[in-house]
């Protein structure tokens, strides 16, 4: 059920922001950054969990939410 609300927050976040899923793709490049060059992803590890990348990502939309332009 957990995994079920995240996944509906996410969405209305997406929704909010716009700018042609903006905040979808700034996931997904993070996520693929950090699982293929950095090697941060992954919590049964010891090291940064999904969720925790998706709310870091969410505080940098809140913070610089208006010289934000696309996911680079």
């Amino acid at each position: 059920l957990g995994g079920l609300c995240t996944l509906c927050f996410l969405e209305e976040v997406d929704r909010l922001i716009g700018h042609n899923h903006l905040f979808k793709r700034s996931i997904i490049l993070v996520k693929a950054w950090c699982y293929y060059e950095s090697r941060l992803l992954g919590a049964h590890h010891g090291l940064i969990s999904t969720y925790a990348l998706e709310t870091l990502v969410l505080y940098i939309f809140h913070v610089f939410h208006t010289s934000l332009r696309g996911p680079l």
